[in-house]
């Protein structure tokens, strides 16, 4: 009996550790694995402002301006991250975009970004998904207003 106790705790500890070890990719689910991993992997990405038009196709307005490390880096942190998504909530509002990510590599991705609207639009070639990103609106709408402030002090 004395070592049923030491015993519980042990194997409660381990499956307390192993429910935390196991990460749920909810994007990787909702975008599916080759579009998760054109995101995580794209050689290039670019941004541009796109006509504010309801319905696709969405027109670039303006040039697009290729991103560097650093902010390829923040972008995917802040976009590949399940905790600055809001997966079961249907907001109603209209989808309008007011710019593009574009992530170039062996699969070409578009992300179209309503910051009105706190949503983005992932865009691959047979798969569109809208995914609520109030958890980040604050971070992700500054930063692309940043990087679209920048591409228009160099036009």
């Amino acid at each position: 009996m004395k070592y049923y106790k030491p015993l519980t705790c042990i194997l409660g500890s381990l499956l307390a550790l192993t429910a935390c070890a196991t990460t749920t990719l909810q994007l990787e689910r909702k975008l599916g694995k080759q579009t998760y991993a054109a995101l995580d992997s794209a050689k290039t990405v670019s941004a541009v402002k796109v006509a504010e038009v309801r319905k696709p196709p969405y027109t670039p307005n303006g040039a697009p301006q290729t991103l560097n490390k650093e902010q390829i880096s923040e972008l995917r942190e802040m976009l590949l991250n399940d905790n600055n998504y809001n997966f079961n909530r249907i907001k109603r509002c209209l989808f309008i975009p007011e710019m593009s990510y574009q992530f170039a590599g062996d699969k070409v991705v578009n992300v179209y970004v309503s910051s009105s609207c706190k949503k983005v639009k992932i865009v691959s070639e047979n798969n569109t998904n809208i995914i609520d990103y109030d958890p980040m609106a604050e971070k992700f709408n500054s930063f692309s207003k940043a990087i679209m402030k920048s591409n228009s002090t160099k036009s």
